[in-house]
């Protein structure tokens, strides 16, 4: 990583020889397989929502690591910032290092190899997602069979030619109980 003096000072050295635009010929060039951004020297008072206001003025935020104390849960002031177009690293990088934000003046460089990191519960929660989904198909499955049996086919003897469900055939089948019953006794 750079100093912000350094960062300013390779981007003045470019303009002077006329690099302007076009790939190859940029100090940033050398980062062009990656996508994420250091930013140092935060107010601690931020949060992931206040950074993904502010930075993206630049480009669409794909990810966004706060660096906290495990213990306190506090912010310890640096954040690792990934955009969805590496273009936008270069006009963050440029823009934003060593400018002032609350009092601070923020130091902004590339990020040569960035692997971001996976909270574990996140992995066993997507997971435990996944079991359920899978487990809400078989059901979804299940049910869609017995409707199926229970379902009498529309034929063309059928003087509705509506689809009967189970129900409604138990209704059929009770009401013709009850009339036989009736008939019975009236004799």
């Amino acid at each position: 990583m750079q100093t912000t003096k350094s960062i300013l000072q390779a981007n003045e050295k470019e303009l002077d020889l006329g690099h302007i635009g076009g790939y190859g010929s940029s100090w940033h060039d050398k980062y062009s397989h990656s996508s994420y951004i250091f930013v140092g020297n935060l107010p601690f008072e931020l949060t992931e929502g206040d950074l993904l206001v502010v930075f993206e003025q630049y480009g669409h935020i794909a990810d966004v690591h706060l660096v906290r104390d495990q213990d306190t849960g506090k912010s310890k002031g640096f954040a690792f910032i990934g955009y969805e177009d590496q273009r936008s690293t270069i006009l963050a990088v440029d823009n934003f290092n060593g400018t002032v934000l609350l009092g601070r003046t923020l130091r902004v460089d590339h990020v040569a190899h960035y692997k971001k990191k996976v909270d574990d519960s996140v992995v066993q929660e997507e997971e435990e997602l996944f079991d359920q989904n899978r487990e809400n198909t078989v059901d979804r499955e299940r049910v869609e069979r017995e409707l199926r049996r229970y379902i009498r086919p529309v034929s063309e003897e059928s003087d509705s030619g509506k689809v009967k469900s189970a129900d409604e055939l138990r209704q059929e089948r009770v009401l013709a109980q009850i009339r036989a019953k009736k008939r019975v006794e009236e004799k």
